[in-house]
């Protein structure tokens, strides 16, 4: 009777030693699962500082747009960057591993089994990524880099020290928006001073990558998705995407309206009229102007007509002010 019993604890207990070792090797291997870098073939990311984000601290939101990309381009891969006012709806996917990375402002949220904070290089920023100590080591690594590199100073000029009028921190003169050298760069397509089309810039979104306008406008020249799907733009809140395009777009004004303009500088208000409203309402304003008999070739005359829209004559006379005042830096 002995034996049958000795029999039974021992398969009792070779069982049991069966069951640990599955389940430590089930908890091995999904911690090694998740202990893993960023090995995708795209980083997926979501910036979401919502009214976090004022003008009196700087560009937070195109700062952070600049770091995700040169981030996942040291580490081989491209970003896809999303911008919503809202994290709640991201933490599930980063948790879930659809999600790589989630700007937030920092102890905006309580932290949740799954995810973890890293440290973006500012006190008042968290990236929040899925909970691995690969994958905090590799961002700690990227900004401990950075932030000892030449271009990192450069870099936060260009976002918080630059000309901001809602900023009581002195700034530097010779930095106008964080994009003057995107600027400098595709005027040329328009033939005009880069200050300009920062002039406008300024007026669309205050150089802020995350504007929206209530008609779906989107991003610093404040791109309609017709007009991005025109030029290619995959994303709107692109700085570089959406600053060639919209050069592009003012250069097709700028010679559909050449043949109407007195000058270049009645051409230049027509351009930025158009660029305001659409060119078939402004080609409609000058065939009233003609028919009234006040003439075509001069903004001044245009502009009086009963369809001219306020906002437009508005939109013209700022932005040629924000000009002359760019002039000065």
């Amino acid at each position: 009777m002995a034996k049958p019993n000795a029999r039974k604890y021992f398969l009792l207990l070779l069982l049991t030693l069966i069951l640990a070792s599955l389940a430590f090797l089930v908890k091995y291997v999904k911690h090694k699962d998740n202990d893993v870098p960023f090995q995708k073939d795209t980083l997926r990311c979501a910036i979401c500082l919502g009214d976090f984000d004022k003008l009196s601290k700087g560009y937070l939101t195109g700062y952070n747009f600049e770091l995700l990309r040169n981030f996942a381009e040291s580490i081989g891969i491209p970003a896809e960057i999303d911008i919503h006012p809202d994290a709640a709806p991201y933490v599930d996917s980063i948790r879930q591993d659809v999600l790589d990375i989630l700007v937030v402002p920092r102890g905006s949220f309580q932290m949740l089994e799954g995810v973890t904070e890293t440290h973006s290089g500012d006190s008042t920023i968290s990236w929040i990524v899925k909970a691995s100590q690969a994958r905090v080591k590799e961002v700690d690594k990227w900004f401990q880099t950075f932030q000892a590199s030449e271009n990192f100073i450069p870099t936060r000029d260009r976002f918080f020290n630059g000309y901001n009028p809602y900023r009581r921190q002195k700034t530097r003169t010779d930095i106008i928006s964080p994009y003057d050298g995107l600027l400098r760069v595709h005027s040329k397509t328009i033939g005009w001073d880069w200050k300009l089309v920062a002039a406008i810039m300024w007026q669309e979104s205050r150089f802020r990558i995350q504007a929206k306008s209530g008609r779906g406008a989107v991003g610093l020249l404040q791109m309609m998705p017709r007009t991005a799907d025109k030029y290619d733009v995959e994303n709107r809140f692109d700085p570089e995407e959406s600053i060639r395009a919209g050069s592009a777009y003012l250069a097709r004004l700028n010679k559909m309206f050449r043949n109407y303009a007195s000058d270049d500088s009645e051409l230049t208000k027509f351009t930025l009229a158009a660029f305001n409203s659409g060119e078939g309402r402004i080609l409609n304003c000058i065939s009233e102007a003609d028919s009234l008999g006040v003439g075509h070739a001069v903004w001044d005359s245009v502009k009086t007509v009963p369809s001219m829209s306020a906002e437009t004559v508005g939109f013209v006379r700022s932005v040629l002010g924000k000009y002359q005042e760019f002039l000065t830096y």
